[in-house]
């Protein structure tokens, strides 16, 4: 399934260059920081930085899509507004 799904966060939430090279260590930073168990950690960057599906998050980490898209939903709007502050 190649689907798709917003992930909930608002255009003017992030700078238009964020997802550059300097957007992803500043997403890696967040993600170090703030999300404390390690699966969570796992599942994000994978989300983030690979660009994996839920679908493909869900079967790489054995959980349903359903907990795939409660941790990206949990943790996605504090990853990037750290990102984007980080970013200037």
């Amino acid at each position: 399934n190649t689907t798709k799904v917003a992930l909930g966060v608002k255009a003017e939430d992030v700078d238009s260059c964020f997802m550059g090279c300097n957007g992803v260590v500043y997403m890696l930073a967040a993600i170090d920081e703030y999300v404390h168990s390690e699966r969570d950690r796992a599942i994000l960057r994978d989300r983030f930085v690979d660009g994996l599906t839920f679908e493909q998050l869900a079967e790489r980490h054995d959980v349903s899509t359903r907990t795939i898209k409660n941790v990206i939903y949990k943790h996605e709007y504090i990853i990037l507004k750290y990102a984007k502050r980080e970013q200037g």
